[in-house]
């Protein structure tokens, strides 16, 4: 057993003396490596062919005290010619007493020899896992044989599916929810995986993923998105196992759509999620003007008092006439952080200005040659940032 507070045996110690070998959890990954035939052990109800784990806190603070924690574990049987056979994932809150064919699920693995692999997600606390098997299945005093000999599985991305699959569209995103600890779950091949959330007041929500395997040489890539596919904000960024990687956004009331991806098509990478909630930005009464098909409608001239939150483009519209030049001037007060800040005009027929620079104030301008609206989009990269926008509309 691996404890956070303290070590009670070390890997490889004989327990008994004779045939209990204690095996460490770390990495966290438990194997049971007996070539093992369910055929050959005494029925589970007899003590033989049973797993028994269990997870737990443990405490100090006004005497000692234990406690459940919640964990996930994965059974991956594989055979001996290095075949996966199944793969299950069981939740594990305090004590799960089973067996190998419960732990199999439906696939029926009587008769098939190999190994079982148990995948422990991450998570605070303790982890302690047995096995025992029927007396006589080996010769007495007899240490479980070691790892030589069974060949390396390798998954290819249909054996990688995880619980929530398949949620590989915004259609049939997996619905979550905000504050609770999703394990276990992959990103396989050109596999995308969509969760869909609903917010009943304001709040920011980050999206936190914590990487816990990597296979190839995949860049990561998380997003919020809505129905249709266009995206809030997002960030791509490099996957390394142990890796915490997280985008947050503030949103208003209502459901949203959490995109996960890898951006190299031959990478397989295994992760944790969670959303997190916490206040949000306070933001102005312009929005949601968050996309340039739903922009506020505002006149020329100068609209003071208005605030933006942390990649959030704030969109505005109004109309213009063939020769009428807009000229846009952004001025922020000064504030702590990334003075980055992006000032886009588009103008009927005649294309756009795009401004983004680290200096201020900032302008744009552009003369219309057709009749429509003009749009202004205005992005900060840091929260609670208070801007004036001046609108300028001549011959």
């Amino acid at each position: 057993m691996n404890s956070s507070s303290r070590t009670h045996a070390g890997p490889g110690t004989t327990v008994d003396g004779a045939s209990v070998q204690y095996q460490g959890l770390r990495p966290d990954v438990l194997m049971i490596p007996s070539y093992l035939d369910p055929n050959t052990l005494a029925p589970a109800t007899n003590d033989g062919n049973r797993v028994l784990l269990a997870s737990f806190g443990d405490s100090y603070e006004g005497g000692f005290t234990i406690y459940a924690t919640p964990r996930d574990v994965r059974a991956s049987f594989v055979d001996r010619d290095g075949k996966l056979l199944t793969n299950q994932t069981r939740h594990v809150g305090g004590v799960l007493l089973t067996d190998l064919q419960t732990l199999a699920g439906s696939t029926p693995v009587g008769g098939a020899s190999g190994k079982v692999f148990l995948d422990v997600s991450t998570g605070f606390g303790n982890w302690l896992g047995l096995f025992s098997q029927s007396l006589g299945t080996f010769a007495a005093g007899q240490r479980l044989p070691g790892t030589e000999g069974v060949p390396s599985v390798v998954l290819d991305c249909s054996q990688k599916v995880d619980v929530l699959e398949s949620n590989n569209t915004i259609a049939s995103a997996a619905d979550v929810q905000l504050d609770t600890l999703y394990s276990d779950l992959s990103s396989c091949g050109s596999d995308e995986d969509y969760f869909r959330f609903t917010l009943n007041a304001p709040a920011k929500v980050t999206a936190r993923t914590s990487i816990r395997s990597v296979e190839g040489d995949p860049q990561w890539g998380i997003s919020f998105v809505r129905g249709d596919g266009e995206w809030y904000t997002f960030v791509g960024t490099s996957a390394a196992p142990g890796a915490d990687r997280t985008l947050e956004y503030s949103f208003l009331a209502g459901t949203y759509v959490a995109r996960i991806l890898s951006q190299d098509g031959g990478a397989s990478i295994g992760y944790d999620l969670i959303l997190e909630t916490s206040p949000p930005c306070p933001d102005d009464a312009n929005e949601d003007n968050d996309f340039p098909d739903q922009p506020t409608v505002i006149a020329a001239g100068l609209h003071s008092n208005l605030r933006a939150c942390q990649t959030d483009f704030d969109y505005y519209s109004l109309p213009v006439s063939t020769g009428q030049t807009v000229t846009v001037t952004l001025d922020a007060d000064p504030f702590e952080g990334s003075q980055t800040r992006r000032l886009q005009l588009f103008v009927p027929d005649a294309g756009s200005a795009i401004e983004t620079v680290e200096t201020n104030p900032v302008s744009a301008s552009l003369t219309a040659t057709g009749n429509g609206d003009a749009w202004i989009g205005v992005l900060f990269f840091e929260d609670g940032i208070e801007y004036d926008l001046n609108v300028e509309v001549g011959s």
